[in-house]
């Protein structure tokens, strides 16, 4: 584990036949300046040239299996199970930290925002487009959990001295992330979140699960489902379940 300066970091890329994005992402791991962190990387029995590839930096890896799951939340599960340190944050294939300081920005230089009450850390995020459009998201305050995601999770850190908090619920398949966002502020509070004005990755958004197009209402009903099961986000429940009633008539009417 880490010291209260150095707090060990868990880093976990979750990949399958990621040959071409895969070595920027453990490049971008791997050239952290922070003194303490742990990686550790989950494939899904890639059959095409990723293994050879995460192989090449196997003497920098704390950890690496290759080995069937049950979709992305089944393997980052497996990452959080594996995980030693204080703090996880998953940068799945594709993503990148957005520089080689990014952790010690977090963890050194605003150390002294860092209390025990803190169980989650997040930033902004450069999402990449098609064609090469980015755009800088900021995080948003937490309030907003009641409606959406406040961050995206490639740019937040959680907790996990209790791991019990951080597994993803795989009943979900596309917002599992949200939902363990929610748990930890039904369980430690808005006092919990912590927004560091600071790009922490490098999002490809036009290929995440929940950024593609035939995704949009799965995506939209598993929020439903997730906030039903809260108490107090029932009327955000109601607006989504309206929003994607006239999503599914606008679907119906292009079919036409």
């Amino acid at each position: 584990m880490g010291s209260k300066k150095f707090p060990l970091i868990s880093i976990v890329t979750v990949s399958w036949n990621s040959q071409n994005c895969i070595e920027d992402t453990i490049k971008s791991v791997l050239m952290q300046d922070y003194p303490n962190v742990e990686y550790i990387v989950v494939d899904g029995a890639s059959t095409d040239n990723t293994l050879q590839i995460i192989k090449k930096y196997a003497d920098r890896i704390a950890y690496f299996c290759s080995e069937p799951d049950n979709g992305v939340y089944d393997a980052m599960n497996k990452g959080i199970s594996l995980a030693k340190g204080d703090w996880i944050i998953y940068m799945n294939c594709g993503d990148k930290f957005y520089d080689t300081n990014v952790i010690t920005t977090v963890f050194v230089k605003n150390e002294g925002l860092i209390n025990q009450s803190v169980k989650v850390i997040y930033g902004d995020t450069i999402k990449i487009f098609k064609h090469g459009q980015t755009k800088i998201e900021k995080g948003n305050p937490v309030e907003v959990i009641k409606k959406f995601q406040p961050f995206i999770h490639q740019s937040a850190f959680f907790n996990i001295k209790n791991k019990s908090d951080a597994f993803f619920d795989c009943k979900y398949k596309i917002a599992s992330d949200y939902n363990t966002t929610v748990r930890y502020f039904k369980k430690y509070g808005e006092i919990s979140f912590l927004y560091i004005p600071t790009v922490v990755s490098v999002y490809e958004a036009s290929d995440g699960l929940s950024a593609r197009k035939e995704n949009e209402l799965k995506l939209l009903r598993e929020y439903i489902r997730i906030k039903l099961s809260l108490n107090g986000f029932w009327l955000e429940a109601l607006k989504d379940e309206m929003k994607y009633v006239l999503k599914c008539l606008k679907v119906h009417k292009r079919l036409q």
